[in-house]
């Protein structure tokens, strides 16, 4: 479950919303990594990354790849 700022529950489709469109974000940033740096690994999979990652008490900070890139866009919100 997914909880506001105020601490009022998020409907689960705006979750399942906003999960993609980070999944789709962070493939994009991935593929330009690939494309013009030095990423080569051809077997990223943020969806596969999402679902593994994902915790039951839904404490993102204490996942270091989450805190890294969701800190940020929070915080620009």
């Amino acid at each position: 479950m997914l909880l506001d700022k105020d601490g009022s529950n998020i409907p689960e489709f705006r979750g399942i919303a906003l999960e993609e469109q980070f999944c789709k974000h962070l493939s994009e940033v991935c593929r330009i990594f690939k494309e013009f740096g030095d990423l080569s690994e051809h077997t990223y999979d943020i969806y596969q990354l999402m679902k593994t990652l994902k915790l039951e008490n839904g404490n993102w900070r204490e996942v270091v790849p989450f805190e890294y890139y969701l800190t940020p866009m929070q915080n620009a919100l």
